[in-house]
């Protein structure tokens, strides 16, 4: 829906841009330790890390992880430069706020591009 007029003009177009999309969610991934090593990849927006992020956990052993360290390991995964963007759009340190918050400023940001 976010891909604006006229992106997809063929059928083999729709595959590639869905596959770019949707691919790594079908990718198996070390459950043990796959949650701890994620990082943002760099054509990857702040939306797309949090999406992936969260269904790897889902699909890992981890996800009965406490909140505080879910929130720790996505922050470390987080690209410097978003991180300082993510702190001026929360007015401070975002490692202080609620994971849903972080969650919540990183769809902002991403969606507002």
């Amino acid at each position: 829906m976010g891909l604006g007029e006229r992106t997809v003009t063929s059928w083999d177009n729709m595959k590639k841009i869905f596959l770019k999309k949707y691919q790594t969610y079908c990718r198996p991934r070390d459950s043990k330790e796959g949650v701890f090593r994620m990082t943002q990849q760099e054509d990857e927006s702040l939306e797309e890390y949090l999406e992936i992020f969260s269904c790897n956990l889902q699909k890992s052993k981890k996800h009965s992880l406490k909140l505080d360290t879910i929130h720790t390991i996505f922050l470390k995964g987080i690209r410097d430069e978003y991180l300082d963007i993510l702190n001026v759009m929360g007015k401070g340190d975002i490692s202080n706020l609620p994971f849903n918050e972080i969650a919540e400023l990183c769809q902002k940001y991403s969606r507002g591009r």
